[in-house]
């Protein structure tokens, strides 16, 4: 039984990360998975490839890549995303068997594990946020077990590093495990600053040694660039959390009453609460703070909101549960119980609901980007170079295609205080020298030659008219597939094939 539970987890997170094997790499890890490729071949992010990310899923994608050249590596980095997954799902059942029982600690367990690697917030892996629970949850396991000592400071930190280094979201979770280790009821001031230097020291000394590797291959320029200037202009853009926060209570909703019953136990008793719950605390509450001011909640963003909502619901309902099999519970307490498994329950039938409809929607646009994959490789040689112009970096992984002048998507052209007309006059500078092999035109907010069918978007700026007419000159519709908003037109060049 010791090892059944565990090993239900793993089961678990390959299972419900399975769609991803057969629909495909969504949008965001095949762009990931592609700068893993091409940091293989030499190249690097930034420099030669277009993403406003950290480096570090990059490097996990090229790491497992090098371990298991013969797989897909699509398929690599889905293994990695049920590794982190499940890693994740057995550290919460570690550190949860430490206060509640071992089925409780296994329930929760696996409600944390459905969280993050459920297809309404995973997309099938391969997401920086997935990539990023693995570090998280270990350093989360390390300030929650003992010794505490100088070791385990610089493992805390060095963990909290590789997690900012792969996802920006993890900077509030980092900040509140960080100091959550640092901070103990009876340690001196000298104790407490002696963790933060330790701490800092570590996660600082990963990030230094990322910033060295970028500026000892020339791609320091280019990160500034899209890491700075572009994601302020995209957080510029966005239309506030507001419009997604019906997805997060559908998906978060179930788990409130729970929630609610910790932090009023915590409220009554502060000191009778241990670090881990005011870290989730923290946590919880500096995450929200840092998505307001993106002005953005995606669903995978409430990846990394899972392992604290579950401690904190699992040591919130156990009092409830222990006093229910004792038959001691009072009639009040008995409802409580009840309605907080009904708003459970209502929570996980609308996330697969919501769930169910993203990968429809995902396997209707996959039809047509397979179709042009496919006719990439039975027409084009391997190598050749091509432009998106739209969003499916897919495109390159399956059809052997390069990204034309490193652009993985259009983007960084379209998007105001960062697209201008002399980035969209250099790019038609840099075509005029080495026109790529193709343009595949898929559905845009700015379009090549087909008609807008998304209603437009007033977050996005225009300045392409030049570069439509340099693709009018001088390529010709080659194929279409699909059709609606899911299409691909294939554009090669004149004289091609």
């Amino acid at each position: 039984m010791k090892l059944i539970r565990p090993l239900s987890l793993v089961a678990a997170a390959a299972a419900l990360l399975s769609p991803g094997l057969f629909v495909g790499a969504s949008q965001d890890a095949a762009v990931y998975v592609l700068a893993g490729v091409r940091l293989r071949q030499g190249l690097m992010p930034y420099r030669d490839l277009f993403d406003n990310k950290p480096p570090g899923s990059y490097l996990v994608n090229a790491f497992g890549q090098a371990i298991l050249p013969w797989l897909d590596p699509w398929r690599v980095a889905w293994l990695l995303s049920v590794g982190s997954c499940a890693g994740s799902a057995l550290v919460l059942y570690a550190l949860l068997r430490r206060s509640v029982g071992p089925w409780s600690a296994w329930s929760w367990s696996l409600v944390g594990c459905a969280g993050a690697a459920g297809y309404l917030t995973a997309l099938g892996g391969g997401l920086t946020e997935t990539f990023a629970l693995a570090p998280l949850s270990l350093a989360l396991w390390l300030v929650g077990t003992e010794p505490r000592n100088a070791k385990r400071s610089l493992g805390v930190g060095a963990l909290l590093g590789v997690a900012c280094l792969i996802s920006l979201e993890c900077m509030p979770a980092a900040a509140a495990i960080g100091f959550g280790w640092a901070l103990d009821r009876g340690s001196t001031r000298g104790d407490i600053l002696n963790r933060v230097l330790l701490v800092g020291a570590a996660g600082s000394a990963i990030v230094l040694a990322a910033g060295a590797w970028l500026v000892a291959t020339s791609a320091a320029g280019a990160a500034i660039d899209q890491l700075l200037l572009y994601n302020a202009a995209y957080r510029a853009t966005g239309a506030g959390p507001i419009s997604e926060l019906p997805l997060a209570v559908v998906f978060l909703g179930g788990l409130a009453i729970p929630v609610f019953m910790e932090l009023r136990s915590m409220a009554r008793d502060p000191s009778g609460s241990d670090r881990l719950s005011w870290i989730s605390v923290a946590w919880i509450v500096g995450y929200a703070a840092y998505l307001a001011y993106q002005g953005r909640l995606f669903p995978h963003y409430l990846i990394l909101a899972v392992p604290p909502v579950v401690l904190l619901s699992a040591r919130g309902v156990e009092p409830l549960r222990v006093a229910l099999a004792t038959r001691n519970a009072a009639q009040s307490q008995v409802a409580l119980g009840a309605v907080a498994v009904s708003v459970f329950a209502l929570s996980v039938f609308c996330s697969l609901e919501v769930g169910s409809m993203a990968l429809a929607h995902q396997s209707s646009l996959g039809g047509a980007s397979d179709q042009t994959a496919a006719w990439i490789k039975a027409n084009e040689p391997a190598g050749s170079s091509l432009f998106v112009w739209g969003y499916d970096p897919n495109l390159y992984l399956n059809g052997g295609a390069v990204p034309s002048e490193g652009y993985v998507f259009i983007y960084p052209l379209i998007t105001p205080g960062f697209g201008s007309e002399a980035r969209t006059a250099a790019l038609l500078d840099a075509w005029r020298s080495h026109p790529p092999d193709m343009i595949v035109e898929v559905d845009c907010t700015v379009p090549l030659n087909r008609p807008d069918s998304t209603g437009g978007d007033t977050r996005t700026y225009d300045t392409l008219e030049p570069v439509r007419g340099f693709v009018r000159a001088h390529y010709r519709l080659a194929v279409s597939f699909g059709s609606g908003s899911a299409f691909d037109d294939i554009y090669v060049l004149v004289g091609s094939s």
